[in-house]
Order: C-alpha cells, then sequence, then structure tokens
C-alpha cells in the first residue's frame, strides 16, 4: 500500500482517537492510538508528522492505519 504523510490535527487521549491532516490537502482522516506503530514511552500528540496508509473501514469511509511517528 501506498505511504502518506501528515500531521496529527487532534488526539483524544482518554478515547485514544484522533484525525490527521494529510499533507497533500484533502479531508482530516480519523485514526486509533492501536493503530500507530511506536515504542511504548512515544507519546501521540497534535502537530506531530507521521506516515500512514488508508483504508476503507465496514462502514465505506477512510481511516488512517499503520501509522509510523516521523522524526
Amino acid at each position: 500500500m501506498k505511504r502518506n504523510y501528515g500531521k496529527v490535527r487532534t488526539f483524544n487521549r482518554r478515547s485514544g482517537t484522533g484525525f490527521i491532516s494529510p499533507s497533500g490537502g484533502g479531508e482530516l482522516l480519523p485514526f486509533r492510538q492501536i493503530d500507530v506503530l511506536r515504542d511504548s514511552d512515544q507519546a501521540i500528540f497534535e502537530r506531530q508528522r507521521l506516515s500512514y496508509e488508508v483504508e476503507i473501514d465496514d462502514c465505506g469511509e477512510k481511516q488512517a492505519i499503520r501509522l509510523e511517528l516521523q522524526r
């Protein structure tokens, strides 16, 4: 699958969900903390750059998966 890049627009630590703003523009993509590939001590925060793949969920909506934090 194609790797895309963007930044965390919002992230709710309580629910473990957030939205990514794609670098190339377009609609915000939802993501789940469980789909972020990272060391357990790495925090997720707003405006953080990451790479990801896009998948269509069971409801036909796009979502970001296999996210990797960028440095």
